[in-house]
């Protein structure tokens, strides 16, 4: 004997869990992640101004085939011998800014070989990038996109995030609207970009990372 009643309940039941619900589309998580925080690599030693967020540098960032520091590293006659060459001042910029290009790269280089690659501010939320040569003085403008990531032994220079400090978006979810990371190659005179990610959907891991060079300057 069917109990009509009972298959009733029962029909109403699977119909009901087959709608959507407001909302539920915005709360999934990406696809190809249980987890949706992309967490920094535990030591970044030698990665300068990874005391930033270091997406471009993550699991994250090489499960989807991005650019690594080894992919472009600088061979041994690429390193500075012998004494660092005087900042040659030629165009207006440089020269306004004079003070700060002698007083950066006074320091050892910390970039692709003999360079060295610094940030001079220029007002509120403005940070301006030079990249000297100290082996010939020449002193390079690249585009201004915020504070990179970068490497000693390697062409590679990482934009990681937004332009300005403090500008990172996000839901109500905490996942971020929007986290563009690009990389570039350093040809000898100016940026190359290689490849672009961005992060947006994702929830951001932990900042700090005690091995690693923090300051920008």
């Amino acid at each position: 004997m069917v109990h009509w009643a009972s298959v009733r309940v029962a029909i109403a039941s699977i119909a009901l869990s087959a709608v959507a619900l407001p909302g539920a589309a915005a709360q999934q998580l990406p696809a190809d992640a249980q987890d949706s925080t992309i967490v920094a690599d535990s030591s970044l030693d030698g990665v300068n101004n990874c005391d930033q967020n270091a997406v471009g540098v993550s699991a994250w960032a090489r499960a989807r085939g991005a650019p690594t520091f080894a992919s472009y590293s600088v061979s041994s006659s690429d390193t500075l011998v012998g004494r660092r060459v005087r900042p040659k001042l030629v165009t207006r910029t440089q020269r306004l800014y004079r003070t700060a290009i002698r007083e950066g790269a006074f320091h050892r280089p910390n970039f692709a070989g003999h360079y060295r690659a610094f940030g001079v501010g220029c007002g509120s939320s403005c940070l301006m990038l030079f990249i000297v040569d100290e082996r010939s003085g020449a002193v390079y403008e690249p585009p201004n996109l915020g504070a990179p990531l970068f490497r000693l032994d390697s062409r590679l220079m990482i934009y990681d995030g937004p332009e300005g400090p403090g500008e990172v978006d996000e839901d109500s979810l905490g996942r971020l609207k929007s986290y563009p990371v690009t990389y570039y190659e350093w040809d000898g005179a100016r940026l190359v970009l290689r490849d672009s990610l961005d992060a947006a959907g994702w929830r951001l891991g932990g900042t700090q990372h005690p091995k690693c060079s923090s300051r920008f300057r």
